[in-house]
C-alpha cells in the first residue's frame, strides 16, 4: 500500500507519490459547526452566536456571505430554515454510527430541527492552533445556550454538548491538542478487490492535509 498526503478533498493526492520535505499545511485551516435544534432554540441562535463571537472574538471580522470575505482570520456565520437544503440533517440511521452521546430521542428530535447555523472560522496556518481551541469553545458555549446539537462538517460526527466537552475540550490542556480527539478515519472499499482505501477527516480544521492510505487489508 502507499500513503499521501491529500488536500482537504481527499481526491487530488496521487498515490505512491512522495511527500516533498518542507511544509506541507494548507494556507488556511477551516472550521465548520452547524447547530441543529430540537426543533427550536431556547433563545435565538444568530444573536447568541453573535454575543459569544464578540465575547470570544472581539478583533475578528465577521462574514455573512463568501463573496467580498476579508482576509483571514475572519468568522462566517449564516443561517437556514427548514425545509433544510444547504445544511440537511442525515437519516436516524447515521446517527447510530456517528452521533456522540445522542440518545434515541435526542436522534428523532434533531430530525425535526426547524433551523441549521452555522458557524465557520478561517484562520492562517501560523496561528491556527490558538483561535481553533477558542472556537472549539465556542461551539460548546453555543449549544449550551440554545439547546443545540453540534455536527462537525469536517468529521461528520454530531455530538451532544456534554460529548462535545468530553472528547474535544476536556483534554486539550496545552496549545496543541492530542490530534486523535479531532479526526476520524473513514474506510472505503476499493471496488473489485479484497483492499479497503483510509482516509482521515477533520485535519482541515487545523490547516492539516487529510492522510490517505491506499490498498489496506481491512484485517490491519
Amino acid at each position: 500500500g502507499g500513503a499521501s498526503v491529500a488536500r482537504s478533498t481527499g481526491t487530488d493526492a496521487e498515490p505512491g507519490t512522495a511527500v516533498k520535505a518542507g511544509d506541507v499545511r494548507n494556507a488556511y485551516g477551516f472550521y465548520s459547526l452547524v447547530f441543529y435544534f430540537a426543533p427550536e432554540p431556547k433563545v435565538p441562535a444568530d444573536e447568541a452566536a453573535r454575543e459569544l463571537i464578540r465575547e470570544l472574538f472581539p478583533d475578528v471580522p465577521v462574514v455573512t456571505s463568501a463573496e467580498n470575505s476579508p482576509p483571514p482570520p475572519f468568522i462566517g456565520i449564516d443561517s437556514e430554515s427548514d425545509p433544510l437544503k444547504n445544511y440537511p440533517v442525515p437519516g436516524a440511521e447515521y446517527f447510530k454510527y456517528a452521533g456522540r452521546g445522542l440518545s434515541a430521542d435526542d436522534i428523532a428530535a434533531v430530525q425535526r430541527t426547524r433551523l441549521a447555523l452555522r458557524v465557520i472560522l478561517v484562520a492562517p496556518k501560523q496561528d491556527i492552533w490558538t483561535p481553533a481551541r477558542r472556537f472549539t469553545e465556542l461551539g460548546l458555549r453555543l449549544a449550551t445556550k440554545t439547546g443545540a446539537f453540534i455536527w462537525d462538517s469536517a468529521t461528520r460526527e454530531c455530538f451532544t454538548p456534554t460529548e462535545w466537552k468530553s472528547r474535544r475540550l476536556d483534554r486539550w490542556k496545552g496549545t496543541i491538542p492530542i490530534m486523535g480527539d479531532h479526526f476520524t478515519i473513514h474506510l472505503y472499499r476499493v471496488a473489485e478487490t479484497n483492499y479497503t482505501r483510509a482516509i482521515t477527516l477533520g485535519m482541515e480544521k487545523f490547516a492539516l492535509p487529510e492522510l490517505v492510505i491506499q490498498e489496506l487489508v481491512a484485517s490491519d
